[in-house]
């Protein structure tokens, strides 16, 4: 009966319980349970998880659990050290690239570093320590003129 229904182009209701057993049937299809994503309790924790991971990305450059874009974390960012700074640099993933940052990077103390890709787009995060405030812009600017830059963000 589902065959001709969905032939026909008819509207049917998504609940095929009383399918299950010609569907079960069919070599092409694998029967799951409903997963419940959109009851009240599911769509509040998505909610959570939603703000707490564009809270996290917003405050350290986290972008763990992303889905379409390199996932890069580093441990907390210490703010107790007045010379210390979060580097977050999106690019184009080249040959080259970190060569680049790491030459701009080389005058610091670079305590933590990752980086990862996906596609056409890589994401580093390094942590340096021994930036004057005075040598932030400078570090910015230097960033910025990469040619593999897509976003620069510096975290201090």
């Amino acid at each position: 009966m589902l065959q001709e229904v969905q032939k026909n182009g008819e509207f049917f209701n998504n609940d095929l319980n009383s399918w299950t057993t010609e569907l079960t049937s069919l070599k092409n299809v694998i029967l799951t349970p409903h997963i419940g994503g959109s009851t009240e309790e599911a769509q509040s924790a998505i909610g959570v998880e939603v703000a707490t991971a564009v809270t996290s990305y917003v405050n350290e450059g986290s972008s763990i659990g992303a889905v379409n874009f390199p996932e890069v974390t580093l441990r907390g960012l210490d703010l107790d050290n007045a010379d210390s700074v979060r580097v977050l640099y999106i690019h184009k993933n080249v040959p080259g690239v970190l060569k680049t940052v790491n030459d701009i990077l080389s005058s610091y103390n670079i305590e933590k570093q990752f980086s990862d890709s996906r596609g056409d787009v890589a994401y580093l995060m390094a942590d340096i320590s021994g930036v004057d405030s005075s040598d932030i812009e400078k570090l910015y600017e230097h960033l910025e003129q990469t040619p593999y830059k897509i976003v620069t963000r510096l975290l201090y």
